[in-house]
């Protein structure tokens, strides 16, 4: 009878053992999918923040830009003045053209 029982705890005990095995083996799978996954979105943080960081720079270029366009602008409204009577067409519509230009880049005539 012993010999019964003994086997029947070791028939359990295998039980057992394949279940946790193959329970861990489940564990084992997610944590490298859970790693790669990890892995995955730290490289896309990464080529994320790289692109902000270009698109920063690009952002600042054309900034500058359009502030270097805008001073200019200005720079030929004072030379052309506040059109007067007597000024020819062109130099009216030349201040025209110069405001509604700087209208578009959304800065203050």
């Amino acid at each position: 009878m012993n010999h019964i029982n003994l086997t029947a705890a070791l028939d359990e005990l295998n039980k057992r053992l394949t279940a946790m095995t193959q329970q861990r083996d489940v564990a084992l799978s997610d944590l490298k999918f859970r790693r790669d996954l990890y892995t995955l979105r730290i490289k896309q943080l990464t080529n994320t923040t790289v692109q902000r960081d270009e698109w920063m720079e690009e952002a600042m270029k054309f900034k500058s830009e359009r502030d270097r366009l805008a001073e200019a602008l200005r720079s030929i409204k004072n030379e052309l003045g506040i059109p007067q009577p007597e000024y020819p067409a062109s130099v009216a519509n030349a201040v025209k053209i110069a405001d509604e230009a700087l209208q578009s880049l959304t800065l203050k005539p």
